[in-house]
This record gives structure tokens, sequence and C-alpha cells, in this order.
């Protein structure tokens, strides 16, 4: 289900609306948590993910920065 309709159906009860891969998507649709991630990953086909999946964490802020967070 999109983010933004569960952010909708849940209203208040749900504080923490997860979004992973790390994206401009995520904030934009009311995700208020998302994951940088770096080292290995067994979804990657690189040793260490940060050069494909993997943000850090001053990206993902930058990311929330962005979307008017």
């Amino acid at each position: 289900m999109p983010t933004p309709v569960i952010r909708l159906a849940t209203q208040h009860e749900m504080t923490g609306m997860c979004w992973h891969e790390p994206s401009m998507a995520g904030p934009v649709a009311g995700a208020n948590l998302m994951w940088a991630e770096t080292g290995s990953s067994p979804r990657d086909t690189h040793q260490d993910c940060e050069h494909t999946r993997g943000h850090s964490v001053a990206a993902i802020r930058e990311m929330y920065q962005k979307a008017g967070w």
C-alpha cells in the first residue's frame, strides 16, 4: 500500500512511517524514517552497498531538508 494512503488511513495512531530504499519520494510522501546503510547487504551485487543502494546520514538529512522537513 502506498505510504500516503497508509498515512491517511492510520492518522495519529502510527508515529513512525518507514521508507526503504532512501529516496526523495519517501519524505515527500510522509515517511519519517529512512535508513542510511553501508556495508555488506545480501540484496546488493557490490560488497559495500554504499556504492549502490546506501546513503550516508548526511545525504538522508539533506533529502528531508529538501522535502521541507
